[in-house]
């Protein structure tokens, strides 16, 4: 029998494959590659997932020298002083460097960094600016559902609050009042009453709480079934299957509380057969390659109906705390598929991108007041993390950290990401918070129930 955090390939729902496939070689290299056939990487962001990027791109034979912009606590030995926002000194990082760029937030791809970089002819690995709109235009994303036929809820597009607030009305008051450009991931109101719809637009569209975000907004009907997310990684002609997960987003117990970046997640997500992941594919994520030729990671977040999968959203990007757990099942080195897409390659038909065989579950520590007021809260002394991480099955990434005489401190929302694996859900989420047991900070709140609903049902 393998060890326990031996890699054995499955499919979604578990099984474990009788012969391991092998992956085939990416071709063609890309030029960025060093005499000592290594390649530096440069990973553009500051949060967990970027930390999560760092760990799994940092294991391959293949890398370099890896570098972080602007990075955190956890990713202190790479940090460079450059703003994820600045695409101009980023560019002039990695033509210095001879880096490989790999973007991890979805502020930069809507800035257009690959447009420059790939106008300069530097490798980069994300979409372009007119592609990532899928993620920064939410009336654009609904748009183009519309045209290729995507299942999706009702919507309708506003600018103005009475409006929107008449369309609500009627549907009966049971929508989801969203922001149209990026928010954070906190830009979604939910409701179910005219007081929500009405406070929703108020602070959306009056009181701009996302700023030019809620200029516009999207009325949708609001759609109930179990929600998860599927991620791609794409070259522009298609889309290979990444792995799911499902993000608790909101910040209590039970699903209750004001709406954040993520509390948690955890993967596999419930998808019940491999029947449904190439129906997701086929229906879904291939006709999105196909109508923009993306290039990078897509992401579909997904409601599992009665009348089958709709799209709640697409990001241009890993989500975070997904790609918290996305990552720790891959059994492949992703490099040299970054690499490949980076530069204009193509995957080729038959790709397969092979999981492991464990489970994964994150618990997202935060600060106190996270997420309304949590910004005068900085600075605490967060301890245990050392004592965590040495435990075999966790993985502790961090967020909202900066060190401090070689100690970490709280500089953030979302602190820290601590990360369970296992054979099962069940172990992964226990491992999870028995490392989250041995962490500590002033004011510290994070969800106890990340992944026990499943177990639950």
């Amino acid at each position: 029998m393998p060890g326990l955090m031996d890699p054995v390939r499955i499919d979604e729902r578990g099984a474990a494959s009788a012969e391991p496939q092998p992956l085939p070689e990416p071709q063609p290299r890309p030029r960025q590659v060093a005499s000592d056939g290594k390649t530096n990487i440069l990973i553009v962001g500051s949060g967990a997932r970027e930390h999560a990027l760092l760990w799994h791109l940092g294991r391959s034979s293949m890398a370099g020298e890896i570098y972080v912009a602007p990075g955190n606590g956890g990713t202190h030995d790479h940090n460079i002083g450059i703003d994820a926002a600045d695409t101009v000194r980023l560019y002039e990082f990695a033509r210095h460097n001879d880096c490989v760029t790999v973007v991890g937030p979805e502020l930069p791809l809507a800035l257009g960094v690959v447009d420059l970089f790939r106008s300069e002819g530097m490798p980069i690995f994300g979409p372009t600016q007119r592609q990532a709109k899928i993620e920064w235009s939410k009336s654009y994303s609904k748009a183009l559902m519309r045209e290729l036929a995507i299942p999706t809820a009702a919507f309708s597009v506003f600018t103005e609050p009475e409006p929107a607030i008449a369309y609500a009305s009627g549907r009966g008051w049971n929508v989801a009042v969203k922001a149209d450009g990026l928010a954070d991931g906190k830009g979604v109101r939910v409701c179910s009453s005219e007081a929500e719809v009405r406070a929703a637009v108020a602070d959306i569209m009056d009181r701009k709480v996302f700023g030019g975000a809620g200029n516009s907004i999207i009325v949708e009907d609001r759609i109930y079934g179990t929600e998860l997310s599927v991620f791609a990684l794409c070259d522009g002609i298609r889309a290979v299957y990444l792995g799911s997960a499902v993000d608790h987003k909101q910040l209590l117990d039970g699903g209750k509380g004001p709406n954040t970046g993520g509390m948690g997640a955890y993967s596999p997500a419930e998808l019940s057969s491999d029947t449904m992941v190439r129906y997701v594919m086929s229906r879904i994520m291939d006709p999105v390659v196909a109508r923009t030729e993306f290039s990078g990671f897509l992401y579909a977040g997904l409601m599992l109906t009665h009348d089958g999968p709709k799209v709640i959203e697409f990001n241009s990007r890993l989500g975070d705390p997904e790609a918290q757990v996305i990552l720790p099942r891959l059994d492949f080195d992703l490099l040299p598929y970054l690499n490949l897409v980076s530069t204009g390659g193509r995957l080729g038909a038959g790709v397969r991108l092979n999981l492991a065989y464990e489970a994964a579950c994150c618990v997202s520590m935060c600060s106190e007041g996270y997420p309304l007021s949590h910004k005068d809260n900085q600075g605490r002394r967060i301890s245990g993390v050392d004592e965590a991480n040495a435990r075999t099955n966790t993985l502790v990434f961090h967020a909202g950290t900066r060190l401090e005489d070689g100690k970490p401190l709280t500089d953030g929302g979302r602190v820290l990401s601590v990360v369970g694996r296992g054979r099962s859900l069940d172990h992964a989420v226990r491992e999870a918070y028995r490392s989250v047991d041995m962490i500590s900070f002033k004011g510290e709140q994070h969800r106890t129930d990340i992944g026990r609903t499943r177990l639950r049902a």
